[in-house]
């Protein structure tokens, strides 16, 4: 979306990609991807999810859980795979941008937009994966160890 405002308002900078194509190419990488692990996310059970996070994080936005829950729902019904023709999907990102970024969101904001750096906002969350895969390939082998 921000590569289309980009666009849209001419802005450019040679040293960026901010092409909307390539974006829907890496779009439609996700899409492929998601697809592949569809199983995964409908046996999901998204009440003991909340409740296990909660457990440790109890002071979740409201805004965050329904941002959450909503985007799951279309991933789950294929619905998101079209994300980028869906105004309803769109104005959903556009919402949670400018509830986390307020006026500063690039979304609103041509001055943001201007300084948008091509990548920024587009990668995966890693919330410290690899730190976390360590620790349960730690556990794994624990537990293999005590069962053996």
């Amino acid at each position: 979306m921000a590569a289309e405002l980009f666009s849209v308002n001419d802005f450019s900078n040679p040293q960026r990609n901010v092409e909307p194509d390539f974006y829907q190419e890496w779009f439609t990488d996700w899409s492929d991807q998601i697809r592949h692990e569809s199983a995964r996310f409908d046996a999901w059970d998204l009440d003991d999810f909340w409740l296990t996070i909660r457990s440790t994080t109890p002071q979740i936005p409201y805004q965050t859980m329904t941002f959450v829950q909503t985007w799951l729902t279309a991933v789950r019904s294929g619905a998101a795979f079209g994300a980028p023709e869906s105004l309803k999907l769109r104005s959903l990102i556009e919402r949670r941008e400018m509830q986390k970024k307020g006026r500063l969101a690039r979304l609103t904001n041509k001055d943001q937009l201007k300084r948008w750096a091509e990548d920024s906002g587009t990668g995966r969350l890693v919330h410290r994966w690899s730190t976390i895969r360590g620790i349960l390939r730690d556990i794994e082998d624990g537990l293999q160890r005590a069962g053996s």
